[in-house]
């Protein structure tokens, strides 16, 4: 890119955050890149930027949002599919689900059905119209994990790649570095997506041309990984310049479906989708519109903490680990508490579950009691991140986080193997 180019972007991120942001941005020679990044390739470089963003766990937002719709009343329940809608009277009014992991059917049955599942949309669509044209054009974004001391980032790169010029990434997480992501067009099931042989060659390239001396070969790769956008299918050619916007329909027989949209977006989706349900409720039945939800304004589980530094201080105080309670506080936020108790109140539960990491066994206990772990996949790929952040991929403690979970789910030793085994084959199953 030109530094014309560099400068107008950043001036136009500043602006679209109203500059509010953390910081504004501030434009770099070619010296201050290097002294900033001094193992980036410097052939050609002509200079950069600094700018601010913020770093997000996407699996733990999805997860306190579901969290907190359960402690405003909501039902909540993981692991279940939609194998069939209801209809009555030319209506959809109810669902069959399947409980996957008990293998078992029930109904449910509503005034409105509302289909917000992702790249599932058009699928779920088709169960109500088999004629139902397809919303979606699904995009796959691949990733990968190293240890950062082979790439040597010292911070969030944001990089074009030679290959084809999209926008890339290269960003610290912990002892790793994460390089993605791809975006190409995806015409397979949601339930097969995966990091291909392709993906993988084109982020290692794109990383190497940028970082020359990472040198970055399969060998390195501790954990790929691949999930699908639900972009809408009425856009331009080229995947990458589909727009993230979002779209509400309502098929004949009352379907509700939200499809499209991003995650900096969702609440604002949510809140337009709920207001439509409530004014087709109140036609419906005459039932009063409820008052606006404050959830914008609520903090989501952990969030109520002011000082996360703090309060790493006093989980030290109380016997925990520096290393531990920092870890404590930047993933649960206030509810570092409560992992601290359970660790407080049973010794077996204050180790580490791997040795010289910051994980605590207790954490595996609170995610079955508060966060709704049901598989030792739930724990150690959607809530430790073990998957991602450790060379080991936690297959070496699968068994100790099956055991833990065992006595809080009502396993037996058989069950308690077969978990700990399945998420081993899981993650070790080829991509399709």
């Amino acid at each position: 890119m030109k530094r014309w180019q560099i400068s107008a972007a950043v001036w136009l991120y500043d602006l679209l955050a109203l500059f509010r942001n953390v910081h504004a941005h501030r434009l770099l020679s070619r010296r201050g890149v290097l002294q900033r990044e001094p193992l980036i390739r410097d052939h050609d470089l002509k200079g950069g930027a600094v700018y601010w963003d913020a770093q997000c766990d996407d699996a733990r937002l999805t997860l306190a949002n579901v969290r907190s719709a359960h402690q405003h009343g909501a039902w909540c329940a993981s692991y279940v599919r939609v194998t069939a809608l209801e209809k009555a009277g030319g209506r959809v009014r109810g669902a069959e689900l399947e409980d996957v992991l008990a293998g078992t059917r029930f109904m449910v049955r509503s005034h409105v059905v509302v289909n917000a599942t992702g790249p599932w949309s058009d699928r779920v669509r088709r169960l109500d119209d088999p004629a139902a044209p397809p919303l979606l054009r699904p995009t796959k974004g691949a990733h990968i994990a190293v240890l950062r001391q082979r790439v040597g980032n010292a911070g969030a790169v944001t990089l074009t790649s030679p290959i084809d010029g999209r926008v890339m990434f290269v960003l610290p997480w912990g002892e790793t570095t994460i390089v993605g992501t791809t975006d190409t067009d995806y015409d397979g099931s949601p339930d097969d997506v995966r990091a291909d042989g392709d993906d993988i060659t084109y982020l290692l390239r794109s990383a190497n041309a940028v970082f020359p001396n990472a040198r970055l070969q399969r060998g390195d790769i501790i954990a790929a990984w691949a999930g699908l956008r639900p972009l809408l299918g009425d856009g331009p050619a080229n995947a990458s310049a589909v727009p993230r916007e979002h779209k509400i329909v309502e098929s004949a027989s009352g379907l509700i479906t939200i499809a499209g949209g991003k995650l900096t977006t969702y609440r604002s989706m949510a809140a337009q989708l709920v207001n439509l349900v409530a004014r087709k409720l109140r036609r419906l039945d005459g039932r009063r519109l409820p008052a606006r939800a404050a959830t914008d304004t609520e903090p989501l589980p952990g969030g109520d903490v002011a000082d996360l530094e703090a309060l790493a201080r006093e989980l030290e105080k109380e016997g925990i680990p520096s290393g531990a309670a920092d870890h404590l506080v930047h993933t649960y936020g206030g509810e570092a508490t409560a992992v601290a108790n359970l660790a407080a109140d049973d010794p077996a539960l204050a180790g580490p579950l791997i040795a010289g990491g910051p994980w605590l066994r207790a954490e595996v206990v609170h995610h079955a009691r508060r966060e709704m772990a049901l598989t030792v996949g739930d724990v150690l790929v959607r809530r430790l991140h073990l998957f991602h952040a450790h060379p080991t991929r936690g297959f070496g403690v699968a068994r100790t986080v099956a055991g833990l979970l065992s006595r809080e789910l009502g396993w037996d030793d058989t069950a308690a193997a077969l978990a700990a085994e399945s998420y081993v084959a899981e993650l070790t199953r080829p991509a399709p």
